[in-house]
């Protein structure tokens, strides 16, 4: 079967249920069509997904990691351990080190300038600092990482800040009532010789409301209200509600969790 005119090739993610995690492969077939093929090949395949179409020719680099849309194409990491590629919603492998037991994290928040909006975050004896970029907002995915952690998922949260990633895990740890919160930077963009600023061990619902609740103190503070159109979110071609104040990141769900406020 013949790709689409426009598309030459398919970036596929292939699980297959002899190898952790996913394969990321290049096809000209479509996803049913190429499954058929590797399995006609011998393959145990269980599982496979469209990542993204490809219309050009692109270069792997380097072999199998595919950094041509790595760290910054929805929420996938590879992993360097297991030589596979992770889901957004499946954890990396665990990393050799002493993660630190904290209380909560810290999270801080700065008045944006220019399109850069600092965070801060410090638990234990780890401190990563960063400038959020206007170009990829990261807060609406915080939310939604927030959301998942809490609904129990080792789930993992990839900031972009323009093509340096900073990558937020949440591990299994070996006592089950805490998680591993390992926060990384990665300048290359292939999830090799990360910079780990922050590994500790924290309560899963701690990690959760100290991150949710100074953010939604910030973004609905009258400073952020100020500093909104002129340094972090021009009208442009933003829906109308959104020109002159933040726009709803509030969550349902996390103020259940931890009560609004």
């Amino acid at each position: 079967m013949k790709p689409h005119p426009d598309v030459m090739a398919w970036l596929y993610a292939v699980r297959l249920a002899s190898r952790p995690g996913w394969r990321w492969e290049i096809g000209r077939l479509d996803a049913p069509a190429y499954a058929d093929a590797l399995r006609r090949a011998g393959l145990d395949v269980r599982e496979v997904i469209v990542i993204r179409d490809i219309p050009t020719d692109r270069a792997i680099d380097p072999p199998g990691t595919f950094g041509f849309v790595c760290r910054g194409w929805g929420q996938w990491t590879y992993d360097p351990a297991a030589e596979c590629w992770r889901a957004p919603d499946e954890p990396m492998t665990r990393p050799p080190g002493a993660p630190v037991p904290v209380a909560a994290i810290e999270a801080t928040f700065g008045i944006p300038e220019l399109g850069r909006l600092p965070i801060t975050l410090t638990a234990g004896n780890g401190v990563c600092s960063f400038d959020a970029s206007e170009l990829h907002d990261p807060f609406r995915d915080m939310v939604a990482w927030l959301e998942n952690v809490a609904d129990g998922r080792f789930a993992r949260l990839t900031i972009d800040i323009d093509c340096l990633w900073i990558q937020c895990h949440v591990l299994p740890a070996d006592d089950g009532s805490l998680v591993r919160f390992l926060v990384d930077v990665d300048e290359r963009g292939i999830a090799r010789d990360e910079i780990v600023d922050i590994d500790v061990l924290v309560p899963r619902r701690a990690l959760v409301e100290s991150i949710y609740a100074p953010l939604m103190r910030f973004w609905e503070g009258r400073d952020l209200r100020r500093a909104w159109e002129e340094e972090w979110c021009p009208p442009g071609d933003r829906p109308e509600e959104e020109w002159d104040k933040p726009y709803r990141l509030r969550s349902e769900r996390l103020d259940r969790l931890i009560g609004r406020g």
